[in-house]
């Protein structure tokens, strides 16, 4: 049976840590995910309140990305790790190899996370700008 689990995502150079967890995502070997910020437990505990983790989700689900919750309580969007690598692969096609990531944007939000997705498939670390206390380009 697969269970929705919290992967809590840091900010910063602290990120590389879940590295080696989004490999797991990629390849569907654990439980699904759920990511939320390391550093804010009222946010941690607004999606958790919202999306359930620790309860059971159908087979096939790796990681369930928070919507922006715009029309009141945030959605999960569950995503099977071939639909991740498949976005991958198609981005990296798409832009004639694989590259090198830039993290800017929070790390538990879709667009950040794949970003993080993407590293991993391309077998690289992502550069980090840690934003944790704003962004002035």
């Amino acid at each position: 049976m697969n269970v929705l689990r919290t992967l809590a995502v840091p900010q910063g150079e602290a990120v590389f840590e879940v590295l080696p967890r989004i490999a797991q995502i990629l390849g569907g070997e654990q439980d699904a995910v759920l990511p939320v910020p390391a550093a804010d437990a009222r946010e941690t505990a607004r999606l958790s309140d919202a999306l359930h983790p620790d309860q059971p989700i159908d087979d096939g689900i790796s990681l369930v990305v928070a919507t922006s919750g715009t029309t009141g309580t945030p959605k999960g969007a569950m995503l099977t790790a071939a639909a991740l690598r498949a976005s991958g692969d198609a981005t990296h096609e798409r832009l004639g190899g694989t590259g090198s990531w830039l993290l800017v944007l929070p790390p538990h939000h879709i667009a950040g996370m794949q970003v993080l997705l993407r590293s991993v498939l391309a077998g690289t670390q992502p550069v980090i700008v840690d934003v944790s206390a704003g962004f002035d380009p």
